[in-house]
């Protein structure tokens, strides 16, 4: 968790669809407390897709296939 001012992070550096959910959380202290609730949706990562087989390209050169993200 990170605070910059009155902004706080939490960063997550690894979640899973079944994480997803609702999220409460509470902050405390002498002046009373706060709550704040959140709906996490995690959706899985694309899929990439080639149309063609990847072939080597002569010296100098680049060749570029298209792909598709689904």
């Amino acid at each position: 968790m990170t605070a910059f001012a009155d902004v706080h992070n939490l960063t997550i550096p690894e979640c899973f669809v079944e994480d997803g959910g609702n999220y409460m959380v509470k902050a405390t202290n002498k002046a009373g407390e706060a709550k704040c609730y959140a709906k996490l949706t995690i959706r899985p990562p694309p899929q990439v897709g080639h149309s063609r087989v990847i072939q080597q390209p002569p010296q100098g050169f680049v060749l570029m296939y298209p792909g598709s993200v689904t």
